[in-house]
């Protein structure tokens, strides 16, 4: 007798959990409105479950027929605020639900722009990254090579360090070195020069250059005006290069307190090898 009783609650408790599940399943209701966080209501949010959806009216209100077990997963989503879920738990018998909905702001919506201007065009005046010295394998080795480069630049000799502007002569160029301006010898006997450029390329941390048109803080009415800056070392190193063409050394470092810095270069070149 025990034992029939026994199977009979068994069943009985079966047919509740399968009943309690179907119960479940039945179409459910969700309705409500989505507001942003200032409590006005958002037209055209999407929400999404499953393989149905729905979107809000002008005036935020929504309304979603779904059919699934507990608990239900509602996607939200909008173009100008971040994508929410909400999650449902439904009851037994349950047939629909009130559920407003809070979206907070999309901050990536609209990008930060930055405006820069460009002085240097607005000057006339080419701004030249030091890394490209690097990039162009010259005989001479000096910032002159990527000069020579440039619209209305010419040169006669690729050993040489001197370039002429838009047919001026070669002494008709401005060399600014750390503001002070350096007078650069032309020496014409079987065309030979100064020898190595006056320019160190490996302490350079700027390179300007105009063909014309540059401001009158660099004076006299010349050709062109390239004017270079050294750098200022935040931190220690070495370089040291040797090549068939010669040997140059390079150091440069400062205190911690970056109250003392120091910069040092060497060069020896010849062109005879």
């Amino acid at each position: 007798m025990r034992i029939i009783i026994t199977y009979i609650i068994l069943i009985l408790n079966l047919y509740t959990n399968l009943y309690a599940q179907d119960k479940k399943s039945d179409p459910f209701i969700i309705k409500g409105t989505v507001y942003d966080i200032s409590q006005n209501p958002i037209e055209n949010v999407n929400l999404k479950y499953k393989n149905t959806g729905t979107i809000t009216d002008k005036n935020g209100n929504y309304e979603l027929l779904v059919k699934g077990k507990s608990p239900i997963n509602i996607i939200v989503s909008h173009i100008s605020y971040k994508t929410d879920t909400i999650s449902i738990k439904k009851e037994i018998d349950e047939k629909s639900r009130t559920q407003n909905i809070v979206l907070k702001n999309n901050d990536t919506f609209l990008t930060d722009v930055t405006l820069v201007s460009d002085k240097y065009r607005l000057k006339g005046i080419t701004k030249i990254n030091p890394k490209n010295l690097k990039k162009i394998p010259t005989p001479s080795g000096g910032i002159e090579s990527i000069i020579k480069l440039l619209p209305g630049i010419s040169s006669n000799n690729e050993l040489s360090s001197q370039y002429s502007v838009r047919g001026g002569s070669y002494d008709e160029n401005l060399i600014y070195l750390n503001g002070i301006e350096i007078y650069k010898p032309f020496l014409v006997r079987n065309g030979e020069q100064e020898g190595l450029s006056i320019i160190n390329p490996n302490m350079v941390s700027s390179i300007e250059f105009s063909a014309g048109g540059f401001e009158a803080q660099y004076g006299d009415k010349l050709s062109s005006v390239l004017n270079i800056e050294y750098k200022q070392p935040k931190e220690r190193s070495t370089l040291l290069s040797i090549s068939a063409l010669g040997t140059e050394c390079n150091l440069e470092g400062s205190s911690q307190n970056y109250l003392f810095s120091y910069l040092i270069g060497a060069r020896i070149k010849s062109n005879e090898l």
